[in-house]
């Protein structure tokens, strides 16, 4: 046993039993504590498993799984291969998410199911609303829930753009879970923070040229982007010792499943009163941006026509809010800036005005 099993996973080791500790991550550790019974080997050896991150459902589970496997080496030696088969399970993805897998059980009820892929060390999920449904693959990671949930769309009736917008919040949702704010946001961090980012070509063109530095000036600059770049490895550091991840699964599917699948088919867009999306899913516009039945989402989660919110946007008062939410309308496709928008109609009524007027000279 002492050659098969770790030294610092071996407690204890006597004639009468034998205390193992597993540990592959802080969400993925217990005590094994196998007993020899009086009639032992002819007698199966008896598991007692605790863990003080593991439910107790599952050490329950694990342990019948260990008896059945003792069962299978009657007459010979049995905690070795019950060892293995345990020190297997534990290091088994699924185990930090067995709470939440135990839960969508009575979540996801038909037409919505779920099954589990050991292989792909995954979660299959299929939610459905009349014909529009979302295939999704959810894919716990090695040190979940510190490590994101992968959500992946590997079939959708919504359109192309819509889905990968879900996907894209969807993910943004586990990783704030998962991670604290200081690490979740470094890559954008360290994006924005490159050489000339967000500098312009032209704007570039009329900076002076630098003068040449000497060594001493190269080597101390060196040096000082150096300094900043171990602090700031040391602050996300301190972040991730401090941070307790959250589980993710149930609030990605929370979001994917009521606000999405079983929300978004029926809701009436708040300008206009129809319906944001067609009954039938093959009638869904998504390629031409002046469709009437193109559909815009906004940064705070609403959607609305495009014809609609442009028509909300660009007319006064300006400086809307969202009519459902109430937050500040911001979007990509649209100048959101008050007084931009202010001048832009003062432009367009002035010339409208000038129309009228030479109709009016020559009527």
């Amino acid at each position: 046993m002492s050659k098969e099993v770790p030294q610092e996973r071996l407690q204890c080791c006597t004639p009468d039993m034998v205390q193992v500790h597993i540990a592959h991550t802080p969400w993925k550790r217990c005590t094994a504590k196998f007993l020899f019974p009086s009639g032992y080997p002819d007698q199966g050896v008896i598991t007692q498993l605790t863990s003080t991150v593991l439910e107790d459902d599952l050490l329950k589970k694990l342990e019948a799984a260990c008896e059945c496997e003792a069962s299978k080496h009657l007459g010979g030696s049995q905690v070795i291969h019950v060892y293995r088969m345990l020190d297997k399970r534990v290091r088994s993805n699924f185990v930090p998410a067995f709470a939440e897998i135990k839960q969508l059980k009575n979540y996801l009820q038909p037409p919505h199911s779920f099954s589990i892929s050991d292989k792909a060390k995954a979660v299959k999920v299929h939610l459905q609303n009349g014909d529009y449904a979302l295939d999704l693959k959810l894919e716990i990671k090695d040190r979940y829930p510190l490590e994101p949930l992968g959500v992946f769309c590997t079939v959708s009736t919504f359109p192309q753009d819509l889905s990968k917008r879900f996907i894209q919040h969807a993910s943004n949702l586990a990783r704030k879970l998962a991670l604290p704010p200081a690490v979740a946001s470094y890559g954008a961090g360290n994006v924005l923070a490159r050489e000339g980012a967000g500098t312009s070509t032209k704007a570039k063109r009329r900076q002076p040229e630098q003068t040449t530095l000497s060594r001493y000036q190269e080597a101390a600059m060196q040096q000082e982007k150096e300094r900043k770049e171990a602090a700031a490895r040391h602050a996300r550091e301190e972040a991730l010792k401090n941070h307790v991840p959250k589980p993710s699964i149930l609030q990605v599917l929370q979001y994917l499943k009521e606000e999405v699948v079983e929300q978004l088919p029926s809701e009436p867009c708040r300008l206009c009163g129809k319906p944001v999306l067609p009954q039938d899913p093959k009638a869904a516009c998504a390629g031409d941006p002046k469709s009437t039945d193109k559909l815009e989402h906004l940064y705070c989660g609403h959607f609305f026509h495009y014809t609609c919110l442009e028509k909300y946007i660009t007319t006064p008062p300006f400086g809307k809010e969202c009519p459902k939410c109430g937050h500040t309308i911001h979007h990509h496709d649209f100048v959101t800036n008050k007084q931009v928008l202010e001048h832009r109609w003062a432009h367009k009524q002035a010339k409208q005005r000038e129309i009228d007027d030479i109709k009016d000279m020559f009527a």
